[in-house]
């Protein structure tokens, strides 16, 4: 259903609140004017529940959005002292099962294995799924990452060994055509460096784990320099975006973009859009991302991320969406921006969760919608008044590429020298919905909580004995057990020619506990139930372990309501 000219006076304005400075509040809202109006569509999209644009996804499933969230799978108690990235303070069991919940709900499938082939299908036009040797490029969000051993808000290695998990062992695709990248470059920060926590951890399972490609702007290690293509990529209006991007992304096939939930002070907030200003080359244009900065204009006007989810290298390529928030940050650059989050469902706890989607445009709307609440929330810490200022326009891009036939700016956006259609769908959902599931008419938001269970004693001492048990056992990467694929009735993706992984023999894991989710589910489908995840064989020790914390966490009563 196109949606592209709804909107509707009724329905209550979404009002942005934000801080403006220290203390003071300020909000954004309008009221809704025939959409031939230029006015009028210059705020198409700001109300609640007024969706535009053209839902997209599998069948049935158009503009879907899949939430997972486990509040015991994290349990870092916010001293800066350590590092929130310490896999004592993060519980891999959990977030394996949380990422496999996540595909088998986002496609409707019985396993993750069968979850991979609705997807690859999907994108394929219905016919094939995945076949041996395409090549696959995953972009994570390194923009922060400086220093080996920094404690800002990056991505996080548990989400991505989850999904290498996943795509290895579910969808049978051999680790040599997987690249996991950030291209980002900073001569003057180093940004964009792949950080051994995330090689190291990643690289521990062995077998089809040590053929992963990881690419960063500056090798060495084991990390592939990145080289660029010549200029390939093309903007509808100038701007100082790079043109190039790395030969190993315009050599794969599909991509998936793994994306992080950040506030941000030049565009408000990083989402799946901004993520591949680590794609491109240096060139990130910060003129047109400030919807504060009026030297090009007021808004409604061009965004350079409509021509990036649309360019054929880029949006067209992108297999599937996710958000990492397992610890979402109120802004970039300091790990005191990881802050538990007051509103519900996280009440007073670290977000916790993963978002999966086939629409870039749903999901960045959901992940904006949290942001935007949390910072019009009075009795929310970390906020940054830079951002804040930022906030209430920095959707305006969703609203350019839902609308990207027909947008409020009246550009002509085109790539790959046609017309580029919509891109998705906006929404701002409603707050008060008694559901959270409920929030939103055309996003088809799927919210599956998993609620509190026996933790499992970790299968070693914990390197420092806390006077109370922790509520999440200790799991280092070398003693992480993963749910194994779930069985399927129906033949698996094809398998790749390169072996399978050989587990390297160790002891007997302990077994994992058994998420027990419950959801609330949309008018047309309810999630799929949970699997119990088995634990497999442990992988092989890390080459370079990551840090021992310098104190063991401190004990956190769980707080948090299950819609």
């Amino acid at each position: 259903m196109d949606l592209s000219l709804q909107n509707s006076g009724t329905r209550r304005d979404f009002v942005k609140t934000t801080l403006v400075t220290a203390g003071a509040l300020a909000s954004a809202s309008s009221m809704a004017l025939p959409a031939s109006n230029a006015s009028a569509r210059a705020r198409l999209g700001d109300s609640v529940n007024a969706p535009i644009g053209t839902p997209r996804g599998l069948a049935g499933k158009e503009g879907r959005v899949v939430w997972q969230h486990d509040p015991l799978a994290v349990t870092w108690d916010g001293d800066v002292s350590t590092r929130w990235w310490y896999d004592t303070y993060t519980d891999q069991t959990r977030v394996d099962a949380m990422f496999s919940d996540g595909l088998r709900n986002l496609a409707g499938a019985a396993s993750a294995a069968r979850a991979w082939d609705a997807i690859f299908r999907h994108f394929n036009g219905g016919a094939a799924g995945y076949a041996a040797g395409e090549k696959i490029a995953i972009k994570i969000n390194l923009n922060n990452a400086t220093d080996p051993s920094d404690n800002d808000p990056d991505a996080t290695q548990f989400t991505v060994l989850a999904l290498l998990r996943s795509l290895i062992e579910n969808a049978g695709i051999a680790g040599a055509f997987l690249t996991v990248y950030d291209a980002t470059y900073n001569t003057t920060y180093d940004r964009g460096k792949i950080p051994d926590r995330i090689y190291n951890y990643c690289r521990a399972p062995g077998g089809e784990f040590l053929n992963v490609t990881w690419m960063d702007s500056y090798g060495g290690n084991g990390r592939t320099q990145k080289v660029l293509t010549a200029d390939i990529l093309t903007y509808s209006v100038t701007n100082t975006c790079g043109k190039k991007i790395p030969t190993v992304v315009y050599d794969a096939k599909y991509l998936i973009n793994m994306s992080l939930l950040k506030g941000h002070g030049t565009a408000g907030a990083t989402l799946t859009a901004k993520n591949h200003y680590g794609t491109i080359n240096t060139g990130k244009d910060h003129t047109w991302l400030d919807p504060t900065n009026t030297s090009v204009g007021t808004i409604p006007r061009y965004h350079q991320f409509v021509d990036l989810i649309g360019s054929p290298q880029i949006g067209k390529k992108t297999l599937l969406w996710i958000v990492d928030a397992l610890y979402a940050a109120m802004t970039v650059g300091s790990a005191k921006a990881i802050v538990p989050w007051t509103q519900s469902p996280f009440n007073n706890h670290y977000t916790a969760s993963l978002f999966f989607s086939l629409d870039p445009l749903a999901v960045d709307s959901v992940a904006y919608d949290l942001l935007a609440n949390a910072y019009a929330d009075t009795s929310q810490t970390g906020k940054n008044s830079t951002v804040a200022s930022k906030l209430p326009d920095a959707d305006k891009y969703m609203h350019e590429a839902a609308l990207a036939n027909n947008p409020p700016s009246g550009v002509v956006y085109t790539q790959g020298g046609a017309g580029v259609a919509s891109l998705g769908v906006h929404e701002h959902g409603d707050f008060s919905a008694s559901t959270i599931s409920g929030r939103y008419t055309t996003i088809g938001l799927l919210y599956n909580a998993t609620p509190p269970v026996t933790p499992t004693p970790s299968p070693s001492p914990s390197p420092s004995p806390s006077p109370s048990p922790s509520p999440t056992p200790s799991l280092s990467p070398s003693l992480s057990p993963s749910p194994s694929p779930s069985p399927s009735p129906s033949p698996s993706p094809s398998p790749s020619p390169s072996p399978s992984p050989s587990p390297s023999p160790s002891a007997s894991p302990t077994p994992s506990p058994t998420p027990s989710p419950t959801a609330t589910p949309s008018p047309s489908e309810s999630p799929t139930p949970t699997a119990s995840p088995t634990p497999t064989a442990s992988p092989v020790p890390s080459p370079s372990p990551t840090p021992t914390p310098t104190k063991p966490p401190r004990p956190r009563a769980a707080k948090w309501v299950v819609f």
